[in-house]
């Protein structure tokens, strides 16, 4: 039989032996869902796979850039 390794490799952080992931400080998140043009989603999906680029960090930034750019206007 095939030993099925898993792909896992715990982190520096991770306790030695401990049996469980070790989290690192980040701010938690939420799950969302929005609706964009298919030509956006299109575009944006082709630029993450073609560039390495994760689809979320592309919109996380994007719209943190957005709220810099129109919060300074308040």
């Amino acid at each position: 039989m095939e030993n099925l390794k898993s792909s896992y490799i715990p982190s520096a952080a991770a306790k030695a032996g401990s049996g469980h992931i070790a989290k690192s400080k980040e701010e938690a998140t939420v799950p969302t869902s929005l609706r964009m043009p298919a030509s956006l989603h299109a575009r944006a999906r082709v630029y993450s796979v073609t560039h390495g680029v994760p689809f979320r960090r592309m919109v996380i930034e994007g719209l943190e850039q957005w709220l810099e750019e129109h919060e300074k206007e308040e």
